[in-house]
C-alpha cells in the first residue's frame, strides 16, 4: 500500500534517519530526505509535500508561496527564526517546534560555562597539557556571594536559577513577561536589563532570537558591565553584537565570555571570537545529550504525523490560525 502522505526533510546532519522513518511509516507517511543547497532546490523538494521537517535551512515567504498542500512545517528544536511564520500562517500552515526536549541540558551547560569562568577549568587544563603546573598566572575570585544575572526567565532561565540556588550567590533576573512575584518565588530579584548588567558578576542569556532581541546585547549594555564580569550565552548567537563584544574584550572592559552559540555557525577560520584568549567556546552543544538527541527526533516526526492525521501536535508556534484570528 502506498503511503498517504509525503513528508519532505529539507536538511539534516544525523548519521541516519531511522527514528523519523519508523515514526512516520507507522502513521502512513513517507519521508523524502534531502540536504538542500539553494532555495530553488528547496522549492522543488517541498512544493508537493504534505508536511515539512526543517533543521537549519531558511524557509522564506517565497518558498512558502510554492506550497500546494502542506499542512505543517516542523523544526528540530525550539527556535523558529529560520521560518517565515507569518507567511506560513497566511497559508494556514501550522508551524510546530519542540520546546521541551533539552531544558535540563541547556540549563546545565549554562551553569557549566559559568563555573568555568569562575574557576577557569579549561584554561588551567590547557596550561597543564602545555607543561605548566602552577596556580599563579590566572586570577580567581571566590564564587560565594557573587551576583548572577539571568536574562530571560522562561523554563531554562528558571532552571538555571534552581541549579544555582545552592551556591550561595545572589540571583537577579530580567524578563518583561515574568512578574516579580514569580521570580521572587524561585529566589530571583527582578530588575530592568540595564540595572542587571551593571550589578552582575556573571550574566547568562536565555532569550529567543527575534527582531527585538537581535543584537540586543551591544555596546550600551556590554559597556555597563563590571570589568571583572563575564557573559555567558547558550541561547542564540545573533543576540550579541559580536563586534561590540570583541571591542570590550580587547579593551579589557570585561573579564571574558563563554559562548555556545555564534552569529555565524560554523565560524570562519581564525574567527576572532573563538580564538580570543578571554573566551571559552563550545560548538552549539548545550542542547545535546544522547537522551535529548533521540527525544528531539522522535517528537519532531510525531508532531508532523499528528497534524497529518488530524490530531493536535504537542507544540504549535502559530496557534492563532487554529483560533481563526
Amino acid at each position: 500500500m502506498s503511503p498517504k502522505f509525503r513528508v519532505a526533510l529539507t536538511d539534516y546532519n544525523f548519521p541516519n534517519l531511522d527514528i523519523e522513518n519508523e515514526v512516520l511509516a507507522k502513521e502512513g507517511a513517507e519521508l523524502i530526505a534531502k540536504n538542500c543547497k539553494t532555495e530553488d532546490e528547496l522549492i522543488e523538494h517541498i512544493k508537493d509535500a504534505d508536511g515539512i521537517i526543517d533543521q537549519f535551512f531558511p524557509i522564506t515567504r517565497r518558498a512558502i508561496s510554492y506550497l500546494n498542500k502542506c499542512k505543517v512545517i516542523a523544526v528540530y528544536g525550539i527556535g523558529t527564526n529560520q521560518i517565515d511564520v507569518t507567511a506560513a500562517s497566511e497559508k494556514r500552515i501550522l508551524v510546530v517546534n519542540v520546546p521541551d526536549y533539552c531544558i535540563d541540558e541547556v540549563a546545565t551547560h549554562a551553569v557549566a560555562l559559568l563555573l568555568d569562568c569562575a574557576r577557569k577549568v579549561t584554561r588551567y587544563n590547557q596550561l597543564v597539557k602545555g607543561g605548566t603546573w602552577a596556580y599563579m598566572g590566572l586570577k580567581l575570585h571566590r564564587f560565594c556571594g557573587k551576583t548572577v544575572g539571568i536574562v530571560g526567565m522562561g523554563a531554562i532561565g528558571k532552571l538555571v536559577a534552581k541549579k544555582l540556588s545552592g551556591f550561595d550567590v545572589k540571583l537577579i533576573g530580567y524578563d518583561p513577561y515574568v512578574d516579580s512575584e514569580t521570580m521572587s518565588s524561585i529566589g530571583v530579584r527582578k530588575m530592568e536589563i540595564g540595572e542587571l548588567f551593571i550589578e552582575s558578576d556573571f550574566i547568562t542569556l536565555h532569550l529567543p532570537l527575534t527582531e527585538q532581541t537581535r543584537n540586543l546585547i551591544s555596546t550600551k549594555l556590554l559597556g555597563a558591565m563590571k570589568p571583572t564580569a563575564y557573559l555567558i550565552n547558550v541561547s542564540r548567537g545573533g543576540i550579541i553584537d559580536e563586534t561590540s563584544l570583541l571591542q570590550l574584550l580587547n579593551g579589557n572592559r570585561i573579564a571574558g565570555a563563554a559562548l555556545d552559540v555564534l552569529a555565524k555557525e560554523p565560524p570562519e577560520d581564525r574567527c576572532p571570537i573563538t580564538s580570543h584568549p578571554k573566551t571559552v567556546v563550545t560548538p552549539h552543544i548545550a542542547w545535546y545529550s544522547d537522551e535529548s538527541y533521540k527525544e528531539l527526533r522522535f517528537k519532531v516526526a510525531q508532531s508532523v504525523a499528528d497534524v497529518l492525521n488530524g490530531r493536535t501536535p504537542r507544540s504549535i508556534v502559530n496557534k492563532n490560525i487554529i483560533k481563526g484570528s
